[in-house]
């Protein structure tokens, strides 16, 4: 893949017509890789277009494909196939949508639409103050993706901003499910290995005998929420030790300290999110989405239109 030009470019490029035609691109089935995105642990992202397309064709899919070191990696191979098990079977328009795959033989890759705007992680890089009630509806279409995962007996595992997409109009999408796991699985005698964010992730990921469930993402999803609206993750810790004893014991720094802005309800809520017991956390996606929408419709006030 070396000649494909590497443009540094966004899984969101805000202008889709802005990579240029490349006519000696590498074709992969019936894609033209058009320019490298990124290289994440295992694949690499890349703008592509129908082969059959004229070269100025707007570049307006993703490819992500196994990288050539994993090709024979087993474990690799299986979480590609997961991906595209759940997403051909998980359809919701606030949850990335699997245009085609190909995960029998190499190349192992995966088709998706071309998004255009920003991942919510770059929205709170930007550093300017967030809207609360704005990040209340992202968070509110988010948990509503994770309601349909959830119903299909699935967990997300890796709720994060980086995960969040948001578009121009204010749609968010949630994408990557390439570290979904089944509901109810404890690591027990013959644990796991920790797949996830460690930053994000629930007390119950690190234990020895209680499952995971749908308030796993819950509190995840708590994270990233706290995360936007005061620039900061609960438990800054040093090392990764230190990370996972802080999501068991330690509480977080009040978000209002950090933000006067949080108004109380929010403030309740994140931490009801982020209750060590899953029991005290919102039982489902649905219930939390009640309490989101009730906080956006009671906040949206307060700052006049978004």
């Amino acid at each position: 893949m070396s000649r494909i030009p590497n443009h540094q470019s966004d899984y969101a490029a805000r202008n889709p017509h802005a990579v240029p035609p490349v006519d000696d691109a590498p074709v992969v089935g019936r894609w033209r890789l058009v320019s490298r995105i990124s290289d994440g642990p295992l694949a690499s992202l890349f703008l592509a277009r129908p082969n059959h397309s004229p070269p100025h064709h707007p570049a307006d899919y993703v490819v992500k494909m196994l990288q050539p070191a994993h090709v024979q990696d087993r474990m690799a191979i299986e979480l590609l196939r997961r991906e595209a098990n759940l997403g051909s079977q998980s359809i919701h328009p606030h949850l990335i949508s699997l245009l085609a795959a190909h995960v029998e033989d190499p190349p192992y890759y995966l088709v998706m639409p071309r998004l255009v705007g920003a991942t919510m992680r770059e929205l709170i890089a930007r550093g300017t103050p967030s809207l609360v009630p704005e990040m209340l509806w992202y968070c509110r279409q988010t948990v509503a993706a994770l309601g349909a995962l959830h119903e299909r007996g699935w967990l997300h595992a890796d709720v994060k901003p980086d995960n969040i997409f948001i578009s121009p109009a204010g749609h968010a999408t949630l994408l990557d499910l390439g570290l979904a796991r089944r509901t109810g699985r404890m690591r027990g005698p013959d644990p796991q290995p920790f797949v996830g964010t460690l930053n994000y992730a629930a007390p119950e990921t690190f234990s020895d005998t209680r499952g995971v469930d749908a308030r796993s993402d819950i509190y995840s999803l708590g994270v990233t929420l706290y995360e936007a609206l005061t620039g900061r993750v609960p438990f800054a810790c040093e090392s990764s030790i230190e990370i996972v004893e802080a999501h068991r014991t330690a509480t977080p720094i009040n978000p209002r300290s950090v933000n006067p802005q949080i108004p109380a309800g929010v403030n309740r809520l994140l931490s009801h999110m982020l209750a060590k017991d899953p029991l005290r956390r919102p039982a489902s996606a649905a219930e939390c989405a009640e309490c989101l929408v009730a906080l956006e419709v009671e906040t949206i006030g307060d700052y006049g239109e978004m």
